[in-house]
């Protein structure tokens, strides 16, 4: 008496094998889509570090804070510094009623800078 045996996967092997490779592919893409998130959060808080950097140097100048991007430009080599870089919008510059200069990233909700006091740190 002989017996034939196959050898190869099962469909139940196969099965398992396939749950298993679509398990990793989620979590390499969630710590993946974290790490850019991180990314963009990093990259934003130094533009806003940057534009309070300018603020200070232009209250140094003046004697004022301003207002408007457009009186901070001549401290910047581009206007992409102006932009929350994870979407593109710009970010908020006002004084307030104190007179403090208020730098935020209204969208996003990565944080704000208050005469060069971050909310983050």
């Amino acid at each position: 008496m002989t017996r034939n045996r196959q050898s190869g996967f099962v469909m139940l092997d196969l099965a398992a094998f396939l749950m298993a490779l679509v398990l990793v592919g989620f979590l390499q893409f969630s710590i993946s889509e974290r790490a850019q998130e991180q990314r963009y959060e990093d990259e934003a808080r130094k533009r806003l570090k940057f534009i309070a950097k300018a603020q200070e140097g232009f209250f140094a100048a003046q004697g004022r804070y301003s207002s408007s991007f457009r009186e901070l430009s001549p401290y910047f080599a581009s206007t992409e510094s102006f932009l929350d870089p994870s979407n593109g919008e710009i970010f908020n510059l006002y004084i307030d009623e104190v007179g403090r200069y208020v730098i935020e990233a209204d969208v996003s909700g990565l944080g704000r800078i208050v005469s060069g006091d971050p909310d983050w740190e």
